[in-house]
């Protein structure tokens, strides 16, 4: 593969959830499927069991596409009767019976028939694994196998977020997610990452990790306000994104109980934690669940202040916060706490140094309103930021990839 040529990228994304909450991997996607320099994507979701994709399924809720485990099956089935096989991007899940499902073993492959999918899919889309570009997102428990039972031309990781972080992870969780980032970054040709916290994390396994950070996005700042947005009481505080271990609750909490004045407006799935859930039990808290990503500039559109409540700890050092562009590109003030890796707009918003600096900056963004030096200041760092100018430096990285290898003296 020379320098230059058009790329055939195979993409394996770690979870189920590609193109719901424009993620990195989703972003990226769109601008290098824009790319003339990008021949083809053939997208692969993580392999799931049977069980596993029906399982949290409420498909008879009052507002069924608010939950994160429905969105998840419904864009998945198309997938799987290969309805989402047109344009130049492609989308596949491997659906398999597992262990649990004995009956189902006589119609579905198992786990260990992923290869042969992922080798039938490619050769359907008139990809060769010999000239591609593979892909991935850790933690992927089956990237190296593919690697060496398909031999693509490139093998290339893009890490983010350290899942040895996580709160909750045990002993063993944690050891198998060191061995999948040593296997995974040892097969590969290339390793990107979106922030200086996560390649340093990642050092022990490579000394060669490329930044690229993340991009930022567009908001079309005329979309009329949601319905579900208008009928709560202003001023409303708005957070997009899941609710997840990153999240500080005890500051919603607090924030919540002592302006009942204000509303809290929370967009996004939440993780299996009462004191998430119990936020909803204030009356002035809104968890209106999961919105499609297109949907949600929107809502942070019509929202008085846009807030980033995360934790400071290993695990969102880790991460770089993608809200803070959504926030900004749709023009309302933004409050954050301190925490790694903002990005260039770090001193285009507000950042709080505790919690009681937190609700100060929100009513101070509520009783001031954005000046235009600070609006022009942040529209020009989002137009020089682009995820089109990310996608361009990950061309050139690919580039310099391929020629090291071609230099490399073939395998004795």
């Amino acid at each position: 593969m020379a320098s230059g040529d058009r790329y055939d990228l195979v993409w394996f994304w770690k979870q189920n959830d590609s193109g719901l909450y424009g993620r990195r991997q989703d972003h990226l996607l769109r601008a290098l499927a824009a790319s003339p320099r990008v021949r083809r994507i053939v997208h692969f979701d993580r392999p799931i069991a049977v069980r596993d994709l029906f399982a949290g399924a409420r498909l008879f809720d009052r507002h069924p596409l608010h939950r994160h485990e429905n969105r998840v099956l419904l864009q998945t089935l198309p997938r799987l009767r290969r309805r989402a096989e047109r344009g130049k991007l492609t989308r596949h899940t491997f659906l398999y019976a597992d262990e649990r499902s004995p009956l189902l073993r006589r119609v579905l492959p198992g786990a260990d028939g992923y290869v042969e999918f992922v080798r039938r899919t490619l050769a359907r889309a008139g990809v060769d694994p010999a000239r591609s570009v593979f892909w991935v997102c850790p933690r992927n428990p089956s990237f190296p196998r593919l690697v060496r039972k398909l031999a693509p031309a490139l093998a290339v990781a893009d890490a983010i977020d350290d899942h040895r972080a996580w709160p909750d992870a045990t002993p063993e969780f944690v050891a198998k997610a060191e061995a999948n980032y040593r296997d995974v970054l040892g097969c590969c040709d290339l390793v990107v990452t979106n922030n200086a916290g996560m390649r340093e994390a990642l050092a022990e396994f490579r000394s060669d990790i490329e930044v690229v950070e993340s991009g930022y996005e567009r908001v079309d700042r005329d979309s009329p306000c949601p319905r579900d947005l208008a009928r709560i009481p202003r001023p409303i505080l708005g957070y997009a994104g899941n609710l997840s271990a990153r999240i500080d609750v005890a500051l919603l909490r607090g924030i919540a109980e002592r302006h009942p004045e204000w509303s809290l407006v929370l967009i996004g799935a939440a993780r299996p934690d009462a004191a998430v859930h119990a936020l909803a039990d204030l009356p002035n808290v809104h968890r209106l669940g999961v919105r499609p990503h297109a949907e949600i500039g929107a809502y942070v559109r019509h929202s008085d202040v846009a807030i980033v409540p995360h934790l400071d700890d290993a695990l969102t050092r880790s991460m770089s916060p993608l809200k803070i562009g959504l926030y900004c590109a749709a023009g309302v003030p933004v409050v954050s706490t301190r925490v790694a890796n903002l990005g260039p707009l770090a001193d285009a918003i507000e950042i709080a140094t505790d919690a009681a600096d937190f609700e100060a900056e929100i009513a101070r963004a509520l009783a001031e309103p954005l000046s235009p030096d600070r609006c022009a200041r942040r529209d020009a760092i989002l137009a020089a930021h682009s995820w089109e100018s990310r996608a361009e430096r990950i061309l050139a990285l690919l580039d310099r990839a391929s020629e090291r290898k071609a230099l490399r003296p073939p395998a004795s």
